[in-house]
């Protein structure tokens, strides 16, 4: 196994055997052009991801989206107990202004 950036995450990727003489002579008998096939071979046949890549990666998002998705419960928790704080913050404010007032007029 070795490692890959596959865009923003680091996979393990399981080393995998290509046939590339065989890919090179289907590709020139199929008249694709020497170039064209040599360019194939060197640049993407090593970028390939086999189905257990594409599992590894999918298993690290998902990792990623539970932390995530953690995250923000225990966010939007601290929000909700500071909106609650606010709350009685301005209903006390109120409670206190209006006695004043009463005091003050009555």
């Amino acid at each position: 196994m070795s490692e890959r950036n596959v865009g923003w995450v680091w996979v393990m990727v399981s080393e995998m055997t290509i046939d590339t003489h065989g890919y090179v002579k289907a590709l020139t008998a199929a008249g694709v052009p020497a170039a064209q096939v040599e360019a194939l071979r060197d640049k993407v046949l090593p970028e390939l991801a086999t189905h257990q890549d594409l599992k590894a990666l999918s298993f690290e998002l998902r990792s990623e989206m539970g932390e995530l998705k953690s995250e923000l419960r225990s966010e939007m928790a601290s929000i909700r107990t500071d909106m609650w704080k606010m709350s009685f913050a301005v209903v006390l404010a109120t409670a206190t202004l209006v006695t004043f007032l009463q005091k003050l007029l009555g």
